[in-house]
């Protein structure tokens, strides 16, 4: 099992940047077309990447803790078993926002896998901070 951890402080309230990430939605990538089914737990997003489709799931949401749990269910990536988690923390006007996954490489060796997922998760995170304090 590979892991991948990342990390980005943004410049908006914890509540704000939760609301977002909690509805599993993308709003933050303005161009990107994607479906999302369903609400909570259960719903499922999907997009085209290069090379394919992504859908992914919700697996768990837990307003208290600011945390959800998500998998993926089909991706072009060279990852299988893929788990991953977003957690929001902070208070005032600024969040930070933990991200990691956890997933088993195939196809690729795992510093392949690991910079196509962890560019990813900092690609999003770019964009969601970008999203919430442009003005």
């Amino acid at each position: 099992m590979a892991t991948v951890h990342t990390q980005r402080t943004i410049n908006a309230p914890a509540a704000e940047v939760w609301e977002i990430l909690r509805s599993f939605g993308l709003p933050y990538f303005k161009d990107l077309h994607y479906s999302l089914e369903g609400a909570g737990p259960g719903a499922k997003r999907a997009f085209h990447l290069p090379g394919g489709r992504m859908i992914e799931q919700l697996v768990a949401l837990d307003d208290d803790s600011r945390t959800l749990h998500y998998t993926i269910l089909e991706s072009p990536w060279p990852v299988k078993e893929y788990r991953g988690t977003i957690r929001v923390s902070g208070q005032g006007d600024s969040a930070l926002v933990a991200w990691s996954a956890e997933y088993t490489p195939h196809g690729a060796d795992e510093m392949t896998t690991s910079r196509i997922v962890a560019g990813t998760f900092k690609m999003n995170l770019k964009a969601l901070e970008y999203f919430l304090t442009a003005a």
